[in-house]
């Protein structure tokens, strides 16, 4: 940061590692309050990180290596002899970093003249305390070999005079920015140096506990215990400054350097071969079959940072996995997704409605347990038609079906019993054709635009397999209510969770009957997609090329889900000889891919993981939140199927 001069790097050791009296929650809340509205910035008035060639690059990290056995043999400081005369003098912030298994053991920013020096010093501090070797009963140069090492060099900073700090997240993106308060001179004590009051936060801290902008702001002013009276007493006296840095980790695979970007390597389109595309969809789906229970459930949510698997579940998604281990199943050789599917349908079982043995819903026993009410009284608990629709879709797709006929047949009547019909007693003729969300007393809300694209895409296949047309009535019976419901939604977020299942149903629907108003309805879906994701000509960092962004301009895994329907609007594209459709959505999906890729943990971004092997193969849900869940996976390996047959389909 060329607005400061560093001189006194002892007082700027790495925030994460501070310890100072922490502030109350109502002491933040009071520095909100006295703040006014933030400056607006984008990406673009950012200074670049610093620039360096990939010879230095790798020089920085061959020497931090050095320095770190070179202090845990001698209990010395290494010189730095062999570097080019370019990275002396420079005298960007530098931190070094060890860890273990993906645990942090220090984490020191150097005082040093230039960066060889400032590594030098950090790597003899690291070393030198007590606790790096304390996992190897104090042999430093056991501990040494173990530890993976990181660099994070910072750029010059952006000065952003922050009021409302609460909405520091819009502008700090964790993991690409660190941010740094300075507290300017006081006038108790004018001629005081302002860099022995400042406090910086790195951009791995953001990756590894998983903060948001905010958070690595409370958190700053935190480990910053001093500068809360002052904050309060002296708002207008306080600078905010944000900066892009250079991360480099230690790659033992090839004793090289991997660069990070917001926790991964930004991945190039150019990547995206079918060989390329076979072995993620196999990290993705052997990731999924890895995290199967006894039970035949999939764990459900997992926290790579610390290993923790939470408790909770949700049956539709459990169903939704099932699916796509059949979908793999038929996609590849390996018996295990076939199996995995299996197991899947066996975890969940069958409710007898309407008191008629051939109408069933599906249910997972331990996960729709019964609800309480306010009253204290016991509710039964909601079965959703999200569940019935995606396991009928497993059992139709699954390798070795036949046996699970019965069991398919008394679902697809229970999905068919769920459509709204017009008779005597029904009121509200408006809702003709539209299928309740749930089998028991709820009412549909929002779930009207979730539930009823997974029901139509089973009533579809149900039509393609058995040929009964009762399926393809009921599907053609619900066009008119569900296009007017996407139509005459202003909110954005329920159109856009509407889109992609219903995609794939009229993509089949076209397919089956010819009728150009479904294929006009899939294009019409498939444009307003288009409409916020982004491309290599709008996206604000080059890792979110092919996400689709939400309302607070961030991507997630969302990402796939949008892909499966554009993937399906691509393929009638092509059948229907629309071109400039087609190449839309083949451009679309082949970013697309590499966005899912980018969230894909695969190696060098797992460097903070407590158990890195565990956590190769899961999916992110976004580029700033590392949780991994189920349904994570479910999307993009369904989505990596489809967009790898599209795109670089099997030779014959």
């Amino acid at each position: 940061m060329k607005t400061l001069t560093w001189c006194t790097w002892g007082l700027l050791a790495a925030a994460c590692l501070l310890q100072a009296a922490p502030l109350h929650a109502d002491d933040l809340s009071s520095q909100r309050k006295l703040m006014g509205p933030p400056k607006s910035l984008t990406p673009a008035d950012d200074p670049p990180p610093p620039q360096f060639t990939a010879d230095e690059k790798a020089c920085l990290v061959k020497l931090a290596r050095q320095a770190v056995d070179f202090s845990a043999s001698t209990g010395r400081r290494y010189q730095a002899r062999d570097v080019p005369g370019s990275l002396r003098g420079r005298d960007e912030v530098t931190y070094v970093t060890c860890r273990m298994a993906g645990r942090m053991v220090g984490s020191i920013a150097g005082e040093g003249r230039d960066i060889p020096s400032a590594i030098c010093q950090a790597a003899e501090f690291i070393v030198g305390a007590k606790e790096f070797a304390a996992g190897y009963r104090g042999d430093k140069m056991a501990a040494a070999q173990a530890a993976t090492i990181e660099l994070e060099i910072l750029g010059p900073g952006q000065i952003l005079h922050w009021k409302i700090l609460a909405n520091i997240s819009n502008t700090i993106a964790p993991g690409i920015h660190g941010v740094a308060a300075r507290l300017k001179r006081t006038n108790d004590n004018p001629q005081e140096d302002p860099l022995a009051r400042t406090k910086w936060m790195k951009p791995s801290v953001a990756i590894v506990h998983g903060y948001t902008g905010a958070q690595m702001v409370d958190k700053l002013l935190e480990n910053a215990g001093w500068l809360a009276p002052q904050i309060l007493a002296h708002h207008d006296q306080v600078e905010f400054y944000r900066f892009q840095a250079v991360h480099l980790i230690e790659w033992k695979n090839d004793a090289g350097y991997a660069e990070l970007f917001r926790g991964a390597q930004t991945v190039p389109a150019s990547n995206e071969t079918r060989e390329h595309l076979t072995a993620l969809i196999g990290l993705i789906g052997d990731h999924m079959i890895n995290r199967q229970l006894k039970s035949g459930l999939f764990g459900y949510l997992y926290r790579p940072r610390d290993g923790h698997y939470a408790s909770t579940n949700n049956g539709t998604r459990q169903a939704a996995a099932a699916w796509a281990m059949a979908c793999a199943a038929n996609a590849t050789s390996d018996p295990r997704y076939g199996l995995a599917c299996l197991n899947a349908i066996d975890a969940a079982e069958l409710q007898y409605v309407n008191d008629n043995l051939n109408v069933a819903a599906a249910v997972y026993p331990t996960i729709d347990v019964p609800v309480t009410r306010p009253d204290g009284s016991k509710a039964p608990a909601p079965i959703s038609l999200g569940q019935s629709a995606l396991l009928t879709l497993a059992i139709l797709d699954v390798p070795g079906n036949k046996e699970l006929t019965p069991i398919r047949d008394k679902l697809a009547a229970g999905l068919l019993a769920q459509q709204r019909l017009a008779d005597a007693t029904d009121d509200d003729k408006k809702l003709y054709g539209s299928f309740k969300c749930y089998y028991n007393d709820f009412p549909d809300g929002n779930n009207a635009f979730y539930f009823s694209g997974e029901t139509l895409l089973a009533l579809m296949r149900l039509h393609q397999v058995t040929q009964d047309k009762r399926y393809l009535d009921a599907v053609e019976r619900s066009f008119d209510y569900y296009r007017k419901l996407f139509e005459g939604e202003q909110q954005k977020t329920l159109k856009q969770a509407m889109t992609a299942w219903h995609q794939q149903a009229w993509a089949l629907a076209w397919e089956v009957t010819g009728k150009k108003q479904y294929a006009d309805f899939v294009f019409e879906m498939g444009d307003f997609q288009l409409s916020f994701q982004a491309n290599e000509a709008n996206a604000p960092y080059p890792d979110m090329v092919g996400g689709f962004l939400n309302e607070s301009n961030s991507a997630g895994i969302g990402s796939g889900v949008y892909l499966e329907g554009l993937a399906a609007a691509c393929r009638i594209a092509r059948k229907i000889g629309d071109d400039q459709q087609a190449k839309k959505c083949e451009y679309a999906i082949r970013i697309g891919a590499r966005f899912v890729d980018q969230l894909t943990f695969k190696g060098p971004d797992t460097f903070y993981c407590i158990s890195p092997a565990e956590a190769i193969g899961g999916v992110k849900f976004s580029l700033e939140n590392d949780n991994v869940r189920i349904d994570n996976n479910q999307h993009a390996l369904c989505a990596l199927l489809a967009i790898r047959e599209l795109l670089y389909p099997q030779q014959k």
